[in-house]
């Protein structure tokens, strides 16, 4: 059985990577927006994928770049049969006031 890496060891695990593998390194799992932005500027990976938090922000790129805050995400709806918790999560114009 491969090695399953937890999601806090994503960071980690793409630094190790990079001591012993020059080409292009998309890292996941585990990082927040500002993880992500570190490991990128620092070279430890080209890019950063982002999963669950998508799930909970169909607008992820831009809370990103304009300061908000993700929505948490409910691992109890992942991988079920309800569309609960993949498309009632709200956009951020419909939490900010106009």
């Amino acid at each position: 059985m491969p090695h399953q890496i937890k999601p806090e060891e994503g960071p980690i695990a793409a630094e190790q990577l990079r001591k012993v593998f020059k080409g292009k390194i998309l890292a996941a799992g585990g990082f927040e927006p500002e993880t992500a932005e570190d490991t990128i500027e620092s070279g430890i990976a080209d890019a950063v994928a982002f999963g669950r938090h998508f799930v909970a922000n169909p607008d992820l790129p831009l809370r990103i770049r304009e300061g908000f805050a993700p929505t948490p995400y409910d691992r109890n709806t992942f991988y079920t049969f309800d569309s609960l918790g993949y498309n009632d999560y709200p956009f951020v114009n419909e939490l900010v006031p106009n």
